[in-house]
């Protein structure tokens, strides 16, 4: 068996559609061991689980783990890593893998693409400046990922008519705390909306009248074998 590998040792191997399999330690000493999709970036191993998986169970203990991934046709080529695995949150869907922070990196590198000049998602995003994602929806729906933050917001106007939807964004990202003075500065214009009649006359304001309630979240207890 050849030790100390290096990742161009091992040709296309890591690259490949292959399970691998990740030994951690159960409480009693015993190992566990699961199947595992991952993916080789930044030189180790990404393995998506959820937070209350057995498996991030046992690391947040015991962070010693091993990884195996091999072919199952010949040359039948494998390699087994052992480290000390670190467990951290979000970069990695555990459906969809790296293709939402893929896609958000690009909407967020190049904002005018997802929208056009005047629009709601290129204005929120500038006004983020790199750190939120947004995406409109039909009937009124509004998106935003804050990734500072590590949250989602999701807006629906009951009707489906977006004038209110405008104030309403700008208000719930103000009352989050998310929207800096910058940010509130060049939002101003979509949090209160001039009503014009058909000559254009002004003849009211839309304004946002939106109050967040706290939030109570639910507790249970994690057992970890």
């Amino acid at each position: 068996m050849r030790k100390d590998l290096s990742i161009d040792d091992l040709g296309d191997l890591v690259d490949l559609p292959l399970l691998a399999v990740l030994a951690t330690h159960r409480r009693d000493g015993t190992m566990l061991l699961s199947p595992v999709w991952h993916e080789w970036r930044d030189g180790g191993f990404q393995v998506v689980t959820g937070s209350q998986d057995v498996k991030a169970a046992h690391l947040r203990r015991d962070p010693r783990a091993s990884i195996v991934v091999c072919e199952h046709t010949p040359p039948y080529r494998g390699v087994e890593v052992r480290c000390s695995a670190r467990l951290a949150a979000a970069d990695v869907d555990p459906d969809y893998g790296m293709a939402p922070r893929t896609l958000a990196d690009a909407m967020m590198a190049h904002p005018e693409m997802v929208s056009g000049e005047f629009r709601s998602d290129l204005a929120l995003m500038q006004a983020g400046r790199g750190d939120w994602v947004t995406k409109i929806g039909a009937e009124g729906v509004q998106a935003i990922g804050i990734r500072s933050e590590g949250i989602g917001i999701a807006i629906k106007v009951a009707d489906g008519q977006k004038r209110g939807l405008y104030p309403a964004i700008v208000e719930v990202l103000t009352q989050l705390g998310v929207a800096d003075a910058h940010a509130r500065r060049l939002l101003e214009p979509w949090r209160v909306r001039t009503v014009r009649n058909y000559r254009g006359i002004a003849t009211g304001e839309i304004r946002p009248a939106v109050a967040l309630l706290p939030y109570r979240p639910h507790l249970s207890a994690l057992s970890d074998a």
